[in-house]
């Protein structure tokens, strides 16, 4: 529980936790960070393939930014393990395999 501009408690969970409220339990945004884990480059590479496969629709595309794109918030000292370039396209195994348990629904 953090306490708004006017003193109020304010309940913050980690599933609602944004960019705006971040500083409530991270003051100066020391500690954490937003990081997008399945990247526009990744997106790029895949949108590619479709394309190559002629598989390239309107749904193939929705089914990739459903099933892919995450935004994660974690610590700066995980995010150091992370190599944008070596995470594949499953960045949730990736991190699982540099010893990083990401919590998603």
């Amino acid at each position: 529980q953090c306490r708004n501009a006017n003193k109020e408690p304010l309940e913050i969970s980690i599933q609602t936790l944004n960019w705006g409220t971040q500083p409530l339990i991270d003051k100066g945004r020391k500690e954490l960070l937003f990081e997008h884990m399945y990247t526009g480059t990744m997106f790029r590479d895949d949108i590619k393939k479709l394309h190559e496969s002629e598989i390239l629709t309107i749904q193939e595309i929705k089914k990739l930014a459903t099933s892919k794109y995450k935004v994660c918030l974690i610590t700066k000292s995980e995010n150091q393990k992370l190599h944008k370039t070596q995470r594949g396209s499953y960045p949730l195994d990736y991190c699982a395999e540099q010893g990083i348990k990401i919590q998603h629904k």
